[in-house]
């Protein structure tokens, strides 16, 4: 069976797209081991960049993959219009928008359904996803997905040696769609500060698609640069 990553995966690469150093650390626990690295490339027209992230547990691996769009790109999901950027996920039926400004960054991961967006000032970021869980028959409920999808993500953290306390989860409703809100703090000794994580984790109806809505901000962060994020997660709605 799947093993149903999406908030893990979201988790990590919201963790992932936020640094600016170009340091690539590497963590080994036993059999499991991490590895992130960055590239930024920039030419006369736009800048590309890309986060890469492995993961892998015993005989599991994941990868995410990330990249930049740009408005140059002639099939890119990204339009902007009167200054503000819009960014529809057409196989996930969902969008965002938020006003441009030169420290975000749209990175997207197509593999999981997933598109962040980071403030390259003060390192934090928000991100979404998108999961079908409906093939799996073993999670005959939202309930079961979501608790399957925490125990994941607590294994997968543990595999990178990160650190997570403060643990929350509480029944809520976000962007017109019932679900939980979970909240908690992520540290290791390669992170020199807190990353507090937000996550709301929804499903429309009893379609069986999960829907994903994560913010990770650093301890430190403005209350302005934390608001310019909720502005972008408040954005969030379904189109299909």
């Amino acid at each position: 069976m799947k093993k149903y990553l999406i908030i893990a995966l979201v988790s990590v690469f919201a963790l992932s797209s936020c640094g600016k150093s170009n340091d690539q650390p590497k963590v080994t626990t036993g059999s499991n081991e991490a590895t992130s690295t960055k590239t930024v490339e920039t030419n006369d027209k736009k800048a590309s960049t890309g986060v890469e992230v492995k993961t892998s547990t015993g005989n599991e691996a994941e990868e995410t993959k990330t990249g930049t769009i740009t408005e140059e790109d002639s099939d890119s999901p990204i339009q902007e219009k009167d200054g503000v950027i819009t960014y529809k996920h057409e196989k996930g039926g969902y969008e965002i928008s938020y006003k441009k400004s030169s420290d975000l960054k749209t990175l997207e991961d197509p593999r999981y359904n997933s598109v962040g967006v980071s403030n390259t000032t003060n390192n934090s970021s928000v991100s979404f996803g998108f999961e079908d869980y409906s093939q799996a028959e073993a999670l005959d409920t939202f309930d079961k997905y979501t608790e399957l999808s925490i125990e994941n993500l607590k294994k997968q953290f543990s595999a990178i040696s990160l650190d997570i306390s403060d643990f929350k989860k509480e029944v809520t409703e976000f962007a017109g769609m019932k679900g939980y809100k979970i909240t908690y703090k992520v540290s290791s000794k390669q992170i020199p500060q807190k990353m507090s994580m937000t996550q709301y984790v929804l499903q429309k109806g009893n379609d069986k698609k999960a829907y994903t809505v994560t913010k990770g901000i650093y301890d430190g962060t403005s209350a302005e640069g934390e608001k310019e994020l909720d502005e972008i997660m408040k954005s969030f709605k379904i189109t299909k």
